[in-house]
Parts: C-alpha cells; sequence; structure tokens
C-alpha cells in the first residue's frame, strides 16, 4: 500500500479512513494522484449509509463515489472541483449597490423623479445613509454565514450565500443559502435553522445599542416625522432604559432617515422575526419541528390565523398569510432520521431561538 501525508481535501488518509470505518470494514486502500481508493464489506445491510458517507465527505470538501460488486463496495474519494464564487460576488455588489441607494427608491416608487435626480446628485446625502448600508449588510451577513458554518459543522453541503438586489425601501430582498444534501436528524434542523437568526439578532442589537446612544429626535411638526414612524419590538423597549442616554419631549418622534443605523437594526430585527415564523421549512418552522414533529403542522395552522387577524393591524401581514397558504405551506418534511435524540444543549438553543422571536416580533410593525 502507498502512503501520502493527505488527500486534496486537506485531512490526513488515516482520519478518512477512520471516517469510512464507521460504515464499512476496510479490506485495503490504495491512493493514486489525490484519490483514495476503498474496498471493504458494508456494515450495515440497507443501502441508507450511503447517502450518510457521502454527506461527511461532501461537507469536507469532496466527493465520494461508491461502487458494488458482490459482497464488496469499493469507495474513491476525491476532491471536488469548485470554481470561483462569481455569481455569489455579482450579486452581493449588486446588493451593496441597491442597498445604498435605497433612499432614493420611495421617490422612485411614487414617480418624484426631481426628489431621485437630487439624491442621487447629493454626496453629503449619500455618505449620511451608508451607515445604513454598511449595518445591514452586516446582520445579513452573520445571518447568512450561521446558517452556512452550522450546516458545514453537521456535515450538511450548502452553498455560499445569495444576496437579492432590488429597488425596495431597504434595496434588497434579503439572502438565502441552499441546501444540496438532505438533513440528517432533527438535531441538525436545530442547529441550522436556529444559528442564523441567533448571529443576526446578535449583531442587531450590538448595532441597536450603540445608534440608541446617539439618537436623534426631532418635533413632530419636522417634515421627516410623516410616513417614517415604526413600531418598537419588545427588545427595543428593553434596551432603551439601558442605552438612551438622551431625554426628549414625550411628543418628539425619531425620523429614520437621520438614524440610518438605528433603522438598520429595526430592519435586521423585523426580518429575524420573519425567518423565525414557525410554519412550513422557514427557520422557526425547522425549529419546531425538530423539537416537535406532531406539533408542527398545528403550529402552523395557528400562525396562519393569526398572521390572518394581524393583518387588521398591518395589511402587510395579509400578504405573509397568502404566502404562509400557497407558497411555504403547513408541512415539513421528515430527516433522514427524525428518530435520533436530540441533544439538551440543541433543544436549549432551539429554544433561544423561539425567545428571541417573541423579543422581535410585533403585530404592527409600521
Amino acid at each position: 500500500m502507498s502512503r501520502m501525508r493527505s488527500t486534496a481535501i486537506k485531512k490526513p488518509v488515516s482520519d478518512l479512513l477512520s471516517i469510512v470505518e464507521e460504515y464499512v470494514v476496510v479490506d485495503g486502500y490504495y491512493t493514486r494522484s489525490d484519490e483514495l481508493h476503498v474496498r471493504g464489506t458494508a456494515v450495515a445491510a440497507d443501502n441508507g449509509w450511503q447517502q450518510l458517507l457521502k454527506q461527511r465527505f461532501e461537507a469536507l470538501g469532496g466527493s465520494l463515489r461508491i461502487d458494488e460488486s458482490g459482497p464488496h463496495v469499493y469507495l474513491t474519494i476525491y476532491a471536488e472541483k469548485k470554481g470561483f464564487p462569481w455569481l455569489h460576488l455579482v450579486l452581493f455588489a449588486a446588493t451593496l449597490f441597491t442597498v445604498s441607494i435605497s433612499y432614493v427608491f420611495f421617490d422612485l416608487m411614487i414617480g418624484n423623479w426631481s426628489g431621485v435626480v437630487a439624491g442621487l446628485s447629493d454626496p453629503a446625502q449619500f455618505w449620511a445613509w451608508q451607515p445604513f448600508t454598511a449595518s445591514l449588510l452586516t446582520i445579513l451577513l452573520f445571518h447568512e454565514f450561521g446558517h452556512y458554518f452550522a450546516a458545514k459543522r453537521r456535515g450538511i453541503r450548502v452553498t455560499l450565500p445569495y444576496f437579492i438586489p432590488a429597488p425596495t425601501l431597504i434595496g434588497t430582498f434579503g439572502a438565502f443559502i441552499k441546501s444540496k444534501s438532505p438533513f440528517t436528524s432533527r438535531r441538525d434542523l436545530i442547529e441550522v435553522g436556529a444559528w442564523g437568526p441567533v448571529a443576526g439578532f446578535v449583531v442587531a442589537v450590538v448595532i441597536l445599542a450603540i445608534s440608541m446612544t446617539r439618537v436623534v429626535a426631532v418635533p413632530p411638526t419636522d417634515f421627516f416625522s410623516e410616513g417614517s414612524q415604526i413600531i418598537e419590538p419588545l427588545i427595543f423597549r428593553l434596551l432603551e432604559p439601558i442605552f438612551m442616554t438622551q431625554s426628549f419631549p414625550s411628543d418628539y418622534v425619531i425620523p429614520l432617515p437621520q438614524n440610518p443605523m438605528l433603522f438598520a437594526a429595526w430592519v435586521g430585527l423585523f426580518v429575524t422575526a420573519l425567518n423565525l415564523l414557525p410554519v412550513g421549512q422557514l427557520d422557526g418552522g425547522h425549529i419546531v419541528y425538530a423539537l416537535s414533529p406532531r406539533l408542527h403542522g398545528l403550529v402552523s395552522r395557528g400562525v396562519f390565523i393569526a398572521l390572518a387577524g394581524f393583518g387588521f393591524l398591518w395589511q402587510g401581514w395579509w400578504l405573509w398569510a397568502a404566502l404562509v397558504f400557497f407558497v411555504i405551506r403547513f408541512k415539513h418534511p421528515p430527516t433522514m432520521n427524525d428518530y435520533a435524540p436530540v441533544s439538551r444543549g440543541s433543544k436549549w438553543l432551539g429554544w433561544a431561538a423561539i425567545v428571541i422571536f417573541l423579543l422581535t416580533f410585533t403585530p404592527s410593525p409600521l
């Protein structure tokens, strides 16, 4: 047998064999170039182990080919060729651009072209808005990479984040990552589903605390007081006595255009609440299914009814209720092994995410 220090997936051969030996009794192996070839006999009678083993090597950045011949199985482990993530970078750059000029999109939507031209031609206004850009994209990046690294840690193959540029009031429709392998257990669902919102929430709270120390308020007759008010979620109310160092008359308002970091924190927390809605296959749906598969359908339908009711407070919830009914749906597919126990730490993580949902959700955000 030839020996080599490592394969192209940056792991010693002994480490790769130790993974294989969890599923296969190894009769022999050899290396060729940057490939590792193994012959052996499967431990399990069914073929479920093949998908599990493929997942683990894909998480390491490699690929696995399995061939069966009689009682023997032959495995070829090799590095997966990865191209430069051009699409991800282009989408992120486009989103960076649309978010950085999102302050003009309201004028664009109402046809106020003079306002659009004035906003784009005023460097001072552009740079005054960039704390919003930096804050919001930081929250979104931490959210998506919270999912990404949790998936990698659990051996689930996922893509890098795809950002979605859009001419909306915040310049984006958010971001997402795609799973390229199934969830093995309910623990996978909790950890991958929860770590994104948890990471984004922590960053949003830090930005919120910083922005509260430098908040700008104006009399209610000010121009910006119209159409720029938001309803604060519970986490705002909890942090205000701690970080709001200035006091203002009770009738003063906090205009969003003059408080871009505060607005970004609010958007980040609002997006966190949306992701944690315990319905379907949203992050919150993953968590509820992992904690209790039997209750998931009931909770999802309850959320739909609640959103329909909240629509009388804010009409945007009716759109979300329609999305839940027609697109997101109420069901959640099972994992490859729903019967595997969920660790206590994972359960605590799931319940922490539910607490975050309660801290960030508001029935009438605008």
